[in-house]
């Protein structure tokens, strides 16, 4: 039987099929899409209302990723003259290799809303002549501590003396949000790297999935450009699990506990059918082949024209209509003497 990985390759050839992992079949809001760009860009500034779309530019199997291992040291030399180096230098040629069994390299346009807006105005207060209880009275969400420890002050008078005026900052309140506002629109570049598990083994997964992630941070690039947030990852991760290993009556585990459990540390978990893809396929060269032999056996015959002949495939001539010749007795052959009497047309 063929390995799950070898027919997963060979079924994510189709771009189709890639972008059913990535947009499955009734996620009609992307929200597999969303949890991949959520793990590696956390929006501070900006929130994202919706994804338009998730378009796949490059596609790669089989991905070696080798995490450098680094070494650190010193060399001291105390004759005839101290000397000290350090030096540090990796190794990644006796480092362990790690394999992606697919990175995809996609671009997501998503539409996003402002959670902050521009300073608006700046004001003033003086607070010189507030008792201590009247300033942690009105001023309840400020911590008179914290700030006393920031200044370096030690007593309220000494804060008092060197910041006689409260200054207030106050912004401007967030546009509402108009998903048809050109400004609403961004683009993403997004990596993600799939890994394919063929065994229920979460344990085992959870670990690959881990190691591969911190290695492709060690070695592949950050995105470089991206506003309101921080960068998280430089690649969002999926499994792929066969349905054929979940069943109740062997294992208690199903497929939306594997997902909650990806989930939950930031990955997404997917899962393919292939036995009814492979049923489905049997099926589409089933019917194929059935029209083309219909094909074939009307295209053998074509239609005759006049006289049985086929003379052109239009419409086909009146049946040929044969006359049947009368039969004549069978007269032996004429003697010697009667062929001259013939020739010379003479009474013999």
């Amino acid at each position: 039987m063929t390995a799950f990985a070898d027919q997963l390759m060979v079924r994510y050839t189709d771009p189709a099929n890639v972008d059913l992992l990535l947009v499955p079949q009734g996620d009609t809001t992307r929200q597999r899409a969303q949890a991949l760009l959520a793990s590696v860009y956390q929006p501070q500034l900006l929130t994202v209302q919706s994804l338009d779309s998730i378009t796949v530019t490059a596609q790669t199997f089989q991905v070696p990723v080798v995490e450098p291992m680094p070494f650190n040291g010193t060399w001291e030399k105390i004759l005839p003259q101290s000397e000290r180096s350090l030096i540090s230098f990796d190794l990644p040629a006796i480092a362990q290799t790690d394999w992606i069994d697919m990175a995809l390299e996609t671009t997501v346009t998503a539409r996003v809303s402002a959670t902050s807006a521009p300073l608006d105005e700046v004001s003033s207060e003086d607070v010189s002549g507030l008792s201590q209880q009247d300033f942690i009275a009105k001023f309840q969400f400020l911590d008179l501590a914290g700030l006393m420890a920031a200044a370096q002050v030690s007593t309220y008078q000494e804060l008092q003396a060197d910041f006689p005026r409260l200054y207030h900052l106050n912004y401007a309140a967030p546009a509402p949000y108009d998903p048809n506002d050109p400004a609403a629109q961004r683009t993403y570049k997004l990596r993600i790297s799939v890994l394919f598990f063929s065994t229920l083994d979460l344990q085992g997964a959870l670990r690959q999935v881990a190691q591969s992630r911190r290695a492709v941070d060690a070695v592949w690039p950050q995105p470089s450009e991206y506003e309101g947030g921080d960068l998280l990852a430089a690649s969002a991760w999926i499994g792929v699990f066969p349905t054929s290993i979940f069943n109740l009556a062997t294992t208690p585990i199903t497929q939306a506990q594997v997902s909650a459990l990806f989930a939950a540390q930031g990955w997404v978990a997917g899962f393919e059918d292939l036995l009814s893809a492979v049923r489905q396929e049997e099926g589409n060269r089933c019917r194929l082949s059935t029209s083309m032999s219909r094909r074939s056996a009307i295209c053998s015959c074509p239609p005759r024209g006049r006289m049985g002949t086929s003379r052109s495939w239009g419409r086909a001539g009146p049946e040929p209509r044969f006359r049947r010749r009368r039969s004549s007795p069978i007269r032996p052959p004429p003697s010697r003497r009667t062929r001259s009497c013939a020739r010379s047309r003479t009474p013999c």
